[in-house]
C-alpha cells in the first residue's frame, strides 16, 4: 500500500504513470508531431507545464488526469522520465475540473503588445491563421495613398534571400484574406 502524499513535484518512470481513460483532450497527427518537436527543442517546458498525476493510494496506481498529450509526446520522444505533480486521492469531480482547465484558453491577445515578437514563429507554436491574419494587418500603414488618382498604391519590399521572400508571400496569403481585390506578384530578380 502507497504512503499519503502531500502534493509534490516528483520525477517518475513514465511507465508507471497510466494515461485517464476518459480525458476528452484530443490532438491530430499535426498538432502531436509539434508537440514532440516543442519538448525536442525546450525539454524544460514539461518542467514548467507537468503533468497531473493521481496517486490512488489503496492500488498504489499512478494516473495522468491532466497532460496526457505531454506524457505521450515525452514517451514518443524516448524520455524514461518525467517530472510531475503528484497528489493523493483526488476526488474525481477536481480531476474532471482540472484536466479542463489544463486544457482551457481563456483570454484574449493583446495584439499591440505581440507586434513586439518575431512572427515569423508564431505560426509554428500555433497561432491560428485568424490571429496571425489579424496580427499582420496591424502591421500593414494606413496611409497607403497613390500620389496619382486611379492609379492603386502598391509597395516595393526587396529581400535578402528566396527563402525570406517565401516566408513572407506565405504570411501575405493569410493577410489578402482581408484585403478583398488586392492582388499580389513575386518575383525573384527585377521585373
Amino acid at each position: 500500500m502507497a504512503q499519503k502524499v502531500t502534493p509534490q513535484f516528483l520525477l517518475l518512470p513514465i511507465d508507471e504513470i497510466e494515461l485517464l481513460e476518459d480525458n476528452p483532450r484530443e490532438i491530430n497527427e499535426k498538432e502531436f508531431k509539434d508537440l514532440c518537436n516543442d519538448i525536442r527543442k525546450d525539454p524544460n517546458f514539461l518542467m514548467q507545464r507537468p503533468p497531473l498525476v493521481n496517486l490512488i493510494t489503496k492500488e498504489n496506481r499512478k494516473i495522468a488526469y491532466a497532460g496526457n498529450q505531454r506524457l505521450k509526446a515525452a514517451k514518443h520522444n524516448g524520455l524514461n522520465e518525467i517530472w510531475v505533480w503528484v497528489e493523493n486521492d483526488v476526488p474525481k469531480t477536481i480531476q474532471q475540473e482540472r484536466m479542463l482547465k489544463d486544457n482551457l484558453h481563456r483570454g484574449e491577445w493583446n495584439f499591440n503588445k505581440l507586434l513586439e515578437f518575431d512572427h515569423s514563429w508564431l505560426s509554428d507554436i500555433g497561432f491560428k491563421n485568424a490571429d496571425l491574419s489579424k496580427l499582420n494587418s496591424m502591421n500593414i500603414p494606413n496611409i497607403l495613398t497613390a500620389d496619382k488618382k486611379g492609379i492603386p498604391p502598391t509597395i516595393k519590399i526587396t529581400f535578402s534571400n528566396t527563402s525570406q521572400m517565401n516566408k513572407f508571400e506565405a504570411l501575405l496569403k493569410t493577410m489578402l484574406n482581408d484585403f478583398e481585390g488586392a492582388i499580389y506578384s513575386i518575383s525573384e530578380g527585377e521585373i
